[in-house]
C-alpha cells in the first residue's frame, strides 16, 4: 500500500475519533432574574434565596470544605455586595441512544455559580477582594461583586444508557420545585466525588446538571414604569439581539393581568399597561392562559414540549404567584453563550440553550409605599410603625432593590438611618 493512501487512511480515522457523536443533544433551560427602579436603574441586591433547594445540593465553599472534612448546606459562607443578577435554576439534560464519558464546563462571567449538583470542581477569579480587618475579625468575608471576574464548574460525567439509574437520584420532598425538572425523559448521569477525610468517595446520580449563580452584568431590556401600571420596554441589546418572546405580568392581591408581544427589535422601545382594575381577572382564572403561552414560547425556542412543561411547573409559583410587576422574555443563545459559555466533550450534534429573562420593574407606587412606610417608622405611633414593618417586609426578596432604590432621594436623616439599619439586617 503506498503512503499517501497510507496516510489518507491515517487522517480518516483521527477525524472518526475527533468527530462529535451524531447521537447526544444537550437542552438547558434557567432563567436570569434582574431588578429595576422606576426610571430603569439596575439595583443591586439580587442574592436572597426564593425557593428552598434539597439538603444535597452543594454550597458555594462546599469544595474547599470537603477538604476540611466539613459539612455546609446552611447557606453561603460569605456574604456579598453588588449582585445585579441571580442566575437561577439551569438544568442541563442530556439525550443519547447509549451511555458514554462526557466532560462538561460552564462558567459564568462577571460572576461565581454558588450552587450546583451533581459534585463538579469549581474554580473562581476576582473573587477574594475582602473588605477591611475589622469585618475578618467579626467572622465576616464579603465577596464585592464589582471585582469578580468569573466563577466556573467543571464535571467528569458518565452518561448513563436510557433507562438506567432513575432508582439512584436521591429523595426529594413532595412540593419542591425540584420534582418538576425530573419530568422530562433524559439521560442520568452519574458523578464520582473524590475522597476525603469524611470516608470514600460516594457516587451522585442525578437526571440533570444544575447550577444556580450570583453576577454583575446588564441584560438588554431596559424598563421604565409610570403609574397606573404604565410600562415602557426598551431593547438596548448592544450586540443588535432581538429580543423575543415578552410577556408583561401585572399581580395584586389574588388578580393579574398580561400582555405579550412577539419580539423587541434592537434600539426600539413598546408601551405596556397592564393596571389591575375591579374587574382585572382572578389569578387561578390566568394561570392557564399564561402558562400556555410561556410553554408555546419555550417551545417556540427550542426546547420540547416536556421540557418546556418543566420549566414553567418549577417556575409557576416564582413567575406567576409573586406580586409585582415583572417582564419575562427570552434571551438570545448568543447573549447566554458570551456570559455563561457552556463547553461539552464530546460535543453534542445539537445544543439548545433557553434562558428566560425575568426582570422585576419597580413601579412609583411601590416606591413611594416603602419610603412612606420607612417614615412611619421613625415618626409613626406604636400602631403606624407596626403596620409599617408588615408593609416594609411583605416585598420579601425583593426588599433590598426597593431599599436602593429610594435611598438616594430620602433627606430626612432618621429616615435614612433607618433604611440602612434595614438594609444592615438584610446583610
Amino acid at each position: 500500500m503506498s503512503i499517501p493512501i497510507l496516510l489518507a487512511l491515517a487522517l480518516a480515522g483521527d477525524a472518526t475519533r475527533a468527530a462529535p457523536p451524531p447521537d447526544l443533544v444537550l437542552h438547558e433551560w434557567g432563567t436570569f432574574t434582574s431588578a429595576q427602579s422606576s426610571d430603569g436603574r439596575v439595583l443591586d441586591g439580587l442574592h436572597h434565596e426564593e425557593e428552598a433547594l434539597p439538603d444535597f445540593v452543594h454550597q458555594m465553599d462546599d469544595a474547599r470544605m470537603i477538604d476540611l472534612g466539613i459539612a455546609r448546606k446552611k447557606g453561603l459562607a460569605r456574604s456579598v455586595r453588588g449582585v445585579t443578577i441571580k442566575l437561577e435554576t439551569p438544568v442541563t439534560y442530556f439525550h443519547a441512544p447509549r451511555a458514554m464519558q462526557l466532560h462538561a464546563r460552564v462558567e459564568l462571567r462577571r460572576g461565581l455559580l454558588s450552587q450546583w449538583y451533581p459534585w463538579a470542581s469549581v474554580s473562581e477569579r476576582g473573587s477574594d477582594a475582602l473588605v477591611s480587618p475589622q469585618t475578618r475579625r467579626l467572622g465576616r468575608t464579603w465577596i464585592d461583586f464589582s471585582t469578580v471576574e468569573s466563577g466556573a464548574l467543571e464535571w467528569e460525567l458518565e452518561l448513563l444508557a436510557p433507562g438506567v439509574g432513575a432508582d439512584r437520584v436521591p429523595r426529594v420532598e413532595d412540593g419542591m420545585p425540584w420534582l418538576a425538572a425530573r419530568l422530562p425523559q433524559a439521560n442520568h448521569l452519574r458523578v464520582r466525588t473524590p475522597a476525603g477525610p469524611e470516608g470514600a468517595p460516594r457516587e451522585e446520580v442525578e437526571e440533570f446538571l444544575f447550577y444556580r449563580g450570583l453576577a454583575r452584568f446588564d441584560l438588554p431590556l431596559v424598563a421604565r414604569t409610570r403609574t397606573d401600571a404604565r410600562v415602557n420596554l426598551s431593547n438596548a441589546s448592544a450586540s443588535g439581539d432581538v429580543l423575543r418572546h415578552l410577556f408583561v405580568l401585572h399581580v395584586r392581591d389574588g388578580r393579574a393581568t398580561f400582555e405579550c408581544a412577539e419580539e423587541l427589535p434592537p434600539g426600539a422601545s413598546a408601551d405596556f399597561t397592564v393596571p389591575l382594575g375591579p374587574d382585572a381577572c382572578a389569578l387561578e382564572e390566568l394561570l392557564p392562559k399564561l402558562a400556555r403561552g410561556v410553554e408555546r414560547a419555550l417551545q417556540a425556542s427550542g426546547l420540547t414540549r416536556d421540557e418546556a412543561q418543566a420549566m414553567v411547573e418549577t417556575w409557576s409559583s416564582s413567575y406567576f404567584r409573586t406580586e409585582g410587576l415583572r417582564v419575562l422574555y427570552v434571551l438570545p443563545q448568543r447573549f447566554t453563550d458570551e456570559v455563561l459559555p457552556l463547553a461539552v466533550q464530546p460535543a453534542p450534534r445539537e445544543c439548545v440553550r433557553v434562558l428566560v429573562g425575568r426582570l422585576e420593574c419597580l413601579t412609583p407606587e411601590v416606591e413611594l409605599e416603602v419610603e412612606d412606610a420607612l417614615h412611619q417608622l421613625v415618626h409613626g405611633s406604636e400602631s403606624e410603625r407596626e403596620a409599617a414593618a408588615q408593609r416594609i417586609s411583605k416585598h420579601q426578596r425583593f426588599l433590598e432593590p426597593i431599599l436602593r432604590a429610594i435611598q438616594p432621594r430620602i433627606s430626612d436623616p432618621q429616615t435614612l438611618a433607618k433604611l440602612e439599619d434595614w438594609l444592615g439586617r438584610l446583610d
